[in-house]
């Protein structure tokens, strides 16, 4: 098992605004039900077990911003328990809002920081649990100074792949050249078609406006 790297920096920084009045209803209804800190234990997350009582596919995303993607999955899988992981109060409101108006309730929020969560062994606590990983357009910190910000890097790689299961698949996307070709060097992430079950977010719609290409990387666990 790989050593815990050091962690001097985060990836995002604070910024936070007001709730709407039906985020703050969604806020207020749902989250002491779908909310967690990431103190609660992974196998108390979800209360529905599979009708055959065997382990149910799990699907992680990181960074799931205002919850397009994650509930948009959720709801044509299930079957399927999802963890969203997302820091900002206004993403995690709007998740809960999308939830709450497509009656999807296999989705759970971790509002936490994600490196911390891997690097605390949160997935792989007894043993590895994430079927799919999704992180999708990262902040990808443009400047110079601020790169060593980044999140995908070979260390967290490394705590990426203790949480997978054998043969569980991380799916990276990002519309940054030079994000790009950083996390093409790392070994064992390669190139891939773009994956058919992501929607076209705002960021990615951002990036087709600029004429910036979107790049698409999975990892594997073969171990």
């Amino acid at each position: 098992m790989p050593e815990r790297p050091v962690r001097p920096i985060r990836s995002f920084v604070n910024r936070e605004g007001r709730l709407s009045k039906h985020l703050e209803n969604a806020w207020n209804d749902m989250h002491k039900e779908y909310v967690s800190n990431g103190l609660k234990p992974l196998n108390a997350l979800f209360d529905v077990q599979a009708a055959d009582n065997t382990k149910q596919r799990l699907v992680v995303e990181i960074g799931s911003g205002q919850g397009n993607q994650v509930v948009h999955a959720a709801k044509l899988e299930p079957d399927t328990n999802f963890v969203a992981i997302e820091v900002y109060k206004t993403g995690v409101a709007h998740t809960l809002y999308l939830m709450n108006t497509q009656q999807v309730t296999n989705v759970r929020i971790i509002q936490a920081d994600a490196y911390e969560l891997f690097a605390n062994n949160y997935f792989s606590a007894q043993e590895p649990a994430i079927d799919e990983l999704w992180t999708f357009f990262p902040d990808p910190w443009p400047k110079k100074k601020h790169k060593k910000r980044r999140l995908i890097n070979e260390n967290f790689k490394a705590l990426v792949l203790q949480s997978l299961v054998v043969g569980g698949i991380w799916r990276i996307a990002t519309d940054w050249e030079d994000y790009a070709n950083s996390i093409l060097k790392i070994p064992d992430i390669t190139a891939s078609e773009r994956f058919s079950n992501r929607l076209v977010t705002n960021f990615e719609q951002k990036a087709k406006d600029a004429n910036r290409m979107v790049y698409d990387f999975v990892v594997q666990n073969n171990l």
